[in-house]
């Protein structure tokens, strides 16, 4: 993470430069931690989802919490199948977050957008795949409940476990519009890199005479002095 906002791409359009400082996104960087928290939360509330389950995994089930991480991820694919096979459904879309406890062992928040699963059927099944029966079970009322439950379940940010996912959803669960050839159009062109951070880049550029239209607090377009 040395090179977090240290670096700035830049493209000249016509006489304007277009100024983007360089990210490097990660969950531990203290730049970049609440835009990927934010990123999530939109993610989760782009899938409209209606009900909100937390699975546990008993402690004696596993040796480590990375080894409970990984038996959480399998049980949910198994449980997954058993609840569509149960309810007759083609399709189940989901996100599902870890998140650790105070002991630092993890459980998983998993928000899905269908009709309401029994408490009794779903405390069954997770026992019987993984000997854990702790299913809690939330229906969503309205986005606006949806919303709220999306910022509180995963609003607190993501756990890594070992070499398991932070977070994964299924392909048809965010329902946001796709907007991947707006992003291929907005980056056409040659971006230059720019061993300084974008807050110095501006600057110079500024006591030079150039104005600054800011897009973002790491995102802008310099316009020179007119001749």
């Amino acid at each position: 993470m040395t090179y977090c906002t240290n670096r700035t791409i830049v493209k000249s359009e016509d006489r304007n430069r277009v100024a983007i400082s360089l990210r490097c996104r990660s969950w531990t960087c203290p730049d970049c931690a609440d835009t990927r928290k934010a990123g999530l939360i939109a993610q989760a509330i782009g899938g409209s989802p209606t009900i909100f389950l937390t699975l546990t995994l008993k402690r004696s089930v596993a040796e480590t919490p990375e080894q409970a991480a990984r038996i959480l991820a399998r049980a949910w694919r198994l449980l997954r199948l058993r609840i569509m096979r149960h309810r007759k459904w083609r399709r189940l879309p989901f996100i599902v977050v870890f998140e650790p406890h105070e002991s630092g062992w993890p459980h998983m928040h998993l928000l899905l957008r269908c009709s309401f699963i029994d408490w009794r059927w779903l405390k069954e099944n997770w026992l019987d795949i993984c000997q854990s029966s702790h299913v809690y079970i939330r229906y969503a009322k309205n986005k606006q409940q949806s919303a709220a439950y999306c910022c509180k379940y995963v609003g607190k940010g993501s756990e890594k476990f070992g070499s398991c996912k932070r977070y994964w959803m299924s392909q048809d669960y965010d329902l946001r519009p796709k907007a991947d050839h707006l992003n291929k159009r907005k980056h056409k062109g040659s971006w230059d890199f720019i061993e300084r951070r974008f807050t110095l880049y501006i600057g110079d550029l500024t006591d030079r005479g150039w104005s600054v239209e800011y897009h973002s607090t790491h995102k802008a377009t310099i316009r020179p002095p007119p001749c």
